[in-house]
């Protein structure tokens, strides 16, 4: 989803780095898809750091750290989904993932994305199930932001 190339990469000194991540000055987005921009606080270590992903189970995985806390998470969704002439960035609250179980198989179908404004984005992939069905299964991402100030 995002690319970069090898003349992009910052070289940092060992004294600022970790040895484990590369820095990049820039990325491109190869697919006109939606992503997420997740704002982090690591609690034993104070440091904070912003994600960009394209996948819903990368901030899943972030809520359910008991080491990480999100401060602000924003989706970045392109014309084609917020119904706009451009991309936009909104803050969100919730992602509901519908999926299709058929025999042993699994069909992601579609996700549904509530903003904190109180809007609701669709992006359904398989127009042929109602995401109302009872045969979809349903997977809920609730979003607890965490204030500084009351820890």
């Amino acid at each position: 989803m995002f690319q970069t190339s090898r003349s992009s990469e910052i070289s940092l000194p060992e004294s600022l780095g970790d040895g484990d991540h590369q820095q990049w000055h820039t990325i491109s987005q190869t697919l006109m898809t939606c992503w997420f921009h997740i704002h982090c606080i690591n609690l034993s270590t104070r440091l904070e750091k912003v994600l960009f992903t394209g996948m819903p189970e990368v901030l899943e995985e972030v809520t359910r750290s008991p080491r990480v806390k999100i401060s602000e998470v924003n989706i970045v969704t392109p014309p084609q989904l917020n119904m706009t002439g451009g991309w936009e960035l909104s803050p969100l609250q919730q992602i509901t993932i519908f999926e299709r179980y058929h025999k042993e198989n699994k069909a992601l179908i579609g996700f549904q994305y509530l903003l904190m404004d109180g809007r609701v984005l669709t992006d359904q992939f398989d127009r042929r199930f109602k995401l109302s069905r009872s045969d979809i299964e349903r997977r809920v991402i609730s979003i607890q932001l965490y204030s500084s100030q009351s820890h």
